[in-house]
């Protein structure tokens, strides 16, 4: 793939439908190169190698294809909570970060790297609004609810005494929208493994627990001086996964909603109105 600037927009997916296409195009509309990084483990999508391109819903997509292989091939630990575990989709969930390591192995030319769910829905034309205001806010890591100082009573802070001690500050943020610059994603990798070589030893302990991806990425930025900013912008979240797009908003805002998983059909949302009932927008 040609590179055309400094920066390469993903978008997260194990799953390939017309709202995952759709939303691919609409990135693809904001400028630099894009990608949809797929995990294709149970796609079975055919390649001659990772990085290729093929069609989907009369759609030429740039696509990078990874799997367990290219896990392997760059030595990551398979920890999922206090276990190790073969089941490469929790290993996924549990570890966001990984693909950004996945990733900048195949395409190592650039700077940042913005993630996007594949559940995420721009309410627009494009995600061009909604990245111009970040274009010159040169953060190591942009996070969406990026969270100060996080007490040990917290969910994912617990089980962790055997790598942070009381000196060390925790943070936390959503992996819904993200971006990282290249020098920040080489120290997490780097960390991941120096980590997995201690919790190891952990193993035998139910107590501990491997450190989930949204509390490791913005923990070890921070405490390794890295600069480290929020994602804000007014955005909605729902409880159920009811949302289907454009019929159930009145107009475009070129805000970014989550999720959208895009699987229920027009009957089910019937049981609820045509005008479904919001949480309130929220400060991410």
């Amino acid at each position: 793939m040609n590179k055309t600037s400094d920066t390469l927009k993903f978008i997260s997916t194990h799953i390939i439908n017309k709202n995952v296409i759709d939303e691919y195009k609409k990135l693809c509309k904001s400028g630099d190169d894009v990608i949809l990084c797929i995990d294709n483990t149970n796609l079975n999508i055919q390649y001659d190698f990772p990085v290729c391109e093929k069609e989907f819903f009369g759609t030429k997509v740039k696509c990078f294809l990874f799997d367990i292989n290219i896990h392997k091939k760059l030595n990551l630990p398979n920890y999922y909570f206090s276990e190790e575990t073969d089941d490469f989709g929790k290993i996924m969930w549990y570890n966001a970060d990984y693909r950004f390591y996945y990733v900048r192995e195949y395409f190592p030319d650039y700077k940042y790297y913005w993630q996007f769910d594949y559940d995420i829905y721009c309410n627009g034309e494009s995600y061009k609004p909604f990245l111009d205001k970040y274009r010159d806010k040169k953060s190591h890591l942009l996070i969406c609810i990026f969270n100060g100082t996080l007490k040990n009573t917290e969910f994912w802070t617990f089980g962790l005494d055997w790598i942070y001690d009381d000196s060390k500050e925790l943070y936390g943020g959503m992996f819904q929208v993200c971006i990282l610059e290249k020098s920040a994603i080489s120290y997490l990798y780097n960390k991941r493994l120096e980590h997995a070589q201690i919790f190891k030893k952990c193993l035998s302990d139910k107590n501990s627990r491997w450190i989930n991806c949204e509390l490791f990425v913005p923990t070890e930025l921070m405490n390794g001086g890295f600069i480290c900013n929020a994602i804000v912008e007014k955005k909605i979240t729902f409880n159920k996964h009811i949302y289907v797009g454009d019929e159930c908003l009145n107009k475009k805002d070129d805000l970014l909603y989550h999720p959208y998983k895009g699987e229920f059909k027009r009957n089910i949302l019937n049981i609820f109105g045509i005008k479904l009932k919001w949480l309130s927008p929220c400060k991410s």
